[in-house]
Parts: C-alpha cells; structure tokens; sequence
C-alpha cells in the first residue's frame, strides 16, 4: 500500500471521528427544556394585554410585591395586602413577558383559581380557560406555593387535563376584528374589547375578595352625534348597559345572572364594574326604581 493511499484512509478516519463526536455533542434538546418550552404556547414578543395590575402602585406601603425570575426570562409576581384582607394574587409572565397565567382567591377560600391565557402566532389572544382550584388539582398545591416552587406548581396545574372548567375562545376575521368572544356575538357596527381586572372588593374582603373578571366591552361605531348604548358582560353574562349622549356617559342599567334587570344609575362618576360585581348576584326583582 502506497504512502499516498495511507493518507487518504488517515484522511477518512479523522473525518468520520469528529462527525461521531458532534453526533454526541449536538443531542437533542433535554426533556425539561422541551417540558418547560412547551408550557408556555405561543410565546411572540409584544403580544396582546389584556390585563395590567394599576391599583397597585409601586411606593404603596399597604401592598408587598415579590418578583421570582426564572432561568428562562420567566417571572412569578405575588402580592399581599397588608392591611385589609388576605387576599391571594399570583401571575406567572412568559419568556417574553406575556400573561400567561393570573391565579387570585379570597383568604376563606383557602385556595386560588387561575385563568390561562393562549396567544395565537402573531400575539392575539386566542382563548381564556377558567382553571379549577389549584388545590383541587394538585396535592397541598396551595400550601406549597411559594416563589421558588410557584413555577412547577402551576405547569402541573396547567398541564393536567381536569384543570380547565371551560374556556372562552376569541374569534376573529380576515381583518383581526374580534366576532365573538365565549357565547359572547359581536354586535353589528359594535367593536368588542377583552379584558382581564380585579372585580368587586378584590383586596378588602376575606369573603367576597380575590374575584377576576372577563369583561368584554362592546362599544358602538356609528355615528356619536347624538344618544348610544355600549354592552358590558362578563363571564358571557351581559350586566349593563351604558347610555352616552355625544360622547358622554350619562346613566346605567344592571343586570344579574338571570338577565333580569337589578337596577338604575345616574350617577356619572360610578364604578360599573364595581357595582355590577354586587348588582350580579341580586335576586330578580319585577319592579326597579
């Protein structure tokens, strides 16, 4: 055998080690981080908000705000009111800063229940699922909850099949316009909004605290000049109705869970969703005043 075919089996060898040792280099991703991947969705940078915590606020002595970054750019935020009611509020952001999951419960609940957030490719919303108590779903998941352990708590959470009571699906046109949010039918010449907020005595009350609510506001296109109405509903329930003349909120209707109308307001400065969180479970009336 010649010197020069030497080489050129030399040659080969070298080439076909370095291929085998990237082979065991270049592995596929570990289980966790496919796991940990997966439990976000669709993750796009800027996606859509529909919520924002802006009661709050950051010099607020009355409130403790605790962040827990995560090796992914995920981060867990709890608050705790100090002064009123136990209130329990967690959030859990995404990589890239989107909602991914908002928990909250009054303290006599002793527990907390969540909305997921899904997001389509291109950041909208593509559905809110109502979860079931996070005890119910994993052991002593509540008493565990802490900032360290938040994370894997709620992927467990997430990811077991009996967590989802029901979801709300957010349809949309060729144009993104939003048609239908839940049983929830966009009206005609109506632009429907989606959004996520504390509903009720969120942070003052052990029984009635701890409430979110899925609004969807349907605000009228046409023409302003003169008297409209705007819908809000919640929880696919509409619970008011909103008299504006030229562009000016003039007066209100509530209604409860059965659709009956609870009551009348004129006065301009009211907080709807405030009043209907009470107005929803009145019992029906055949007289209003």
């Amino acid at each position: 055998m010649t010197s020069k075919k030497i080489h050129h089996y030399n040659l080969l060898f070298c080439w076909m080690t370095l291929f085998f040792i990237c082979a065991c280099t270049h592995h596929a991703p570990s289980n966790t981080d496919t796991a940990t991947a997966s439990m976000w969705g669709n993750d796009p940078k800027g996606a859509e908000v529909i919520y924002r915590q802006d009661i709050v606020k950051p010099n607020d002595k009355a409130f403790e705000t605790t962040h827990q970054k995560y090796e992914d750019g995920s981060e867990y935020v709890t608050i705790v009111h100090k002064q009123f009611a136990n209130t329990d509020y967690h959030a859990l952001y995404s990589p890239h800063g989107n909602l991914r999951l908002i928990a909250a419960g009054c303290s006599e609940m002793a527990d907390v229940y969540g909305y997921l957030i899904d997001y389509t490719p291109n950041g909208k919303v593509e559905k809110i699922s109502l979860l079931n108590p996070l005890g119910d779903i994993v052991e002593d998941g509540f008493s565990k909850l802490t900032p360290t352990t938040a994370k894997n708590l709620f992927k467990q959470w997430m990811d077991n099949p009996k967590s989802k009571e029901y979801s709300y699906e957010v349809k949309r046109d060729s144009t993104g316009t939003i048609t239908s949010i839940g049983n929830v039918i966009t009206r005609s010449n109506y632009k429907s909004k989606l959004y996520i907020r504390e509903w009720g005595p969120f942070w003052t009350s052990d029984l009635d605290g701890g409430s979110l609510g899925i609004f969807v506001l349907q605000e009228y296109q046409g023409d302003k000049s003169g008297s409209y109405v705007n819908y809000l509903y919640q929880d696919n329930h509409l619970i008011a109705e909103l008299a504006y003349w030229k562009g000016t909120f003039i007066k209100a209707r509530t209604y409860n869970r059965y659709g009956s109308l609870v009551a009348k307001y004129d006065d301009r400065s009211i907080n709807i969703e405030e009043q209907t969180f009470w107005d929803f479970t009145e019992e029906p009336k055949w007289y209003v005043n």
